[in-house]
């Protein structure tokens, strides 16, 4: 014989392991059923736990976002406040460990990188990201890490810029003629003026 609400009884805990399909509104109902497979009564077979007269409590309970029990049937069965009731699921636990549905996500397109000339500095269109810039397919540019060079030879130059997911994206060639510097230090190419001080006539 089964007591309802027996002080003494400690009960059982049951693994359940529910999967739940898909998103949306789902009804857990629960059966007893004695050891014969019919439905049990308070004489023949199990009886559910459930706390009644709860105060400071109302519905929804649980993660906001993630799973939430939303009620339960006691006011359509009785008429009873249904905050008043917690029926049966003690420790509840949620795993989301399966696949979530399907969304559709729109990829943010892959933008071209470009190398311009500007005055005598290479320059790529982006800051963004680690920059190797290379001469002629080969060599790296000593000093290439940023993303502007002076380049000090003439040849082709490229540059490869790489995010901070790994991804990486090369430029074209750029083909680049080295000119003389402007504005040179006159001891570099041995110019001298003499004599010094002069009247007006002196050698170059």
């Amino acid at each position: 014989m089964v007591t309802e609400n027996d002080p003494a009884d400690s009960g059982l805990v049951y693994r359940l392991d529910f999967a739940v399909p898909g998103s949306g509104d789902k009804v857990l109902i629960v059966e007893c059923l004695d050891q014969n497979g019919t439905a049990a009564s308070a004489t023949s077979g199990a009886t559910i736990y459930r706390n009644n007269a709860i105060t400071n409590f109302s519905y929804p309970f649980g993660i906001s976002g993630i799973m939430n029990y939303s009620g339960n049937s006691v006011s359509l069965q009785t008429g009873q406040n249904q905050n008043a009731f917690w029926y049966f699921f003690y420790d509840t636990r949620v795993s989301t460990g399966c696949a979530s549905d399907r969304r559709a996500i729109v990829a943010t397109p892959n933008t071209t990188v470009t190398v311009a000339q500007v005055a005598d500095s290479l320059v790529a269109s982006t800051r963004l990201g680690t920059f190797t810039w290379t001469y002629n397919d080969t060599a790296f540019v000593t000093g290439g890490n940023g993303s502007s060079i002076k380049p000090t030879r003439s040849g082709n130059y490229k540059v490869t810029v790489t995010d901070g997911f790994g991804c990486s994206r090369t430029s074209a060639n750029v083909n680049y003629t080295a000119t003389a510097i402007v504005g040179s230090d006159p001891q570099e190419i041995k110019l001298a003026i003499s004599p010094n001080p002069n009247n007006g006539r002196f050698q170059l």
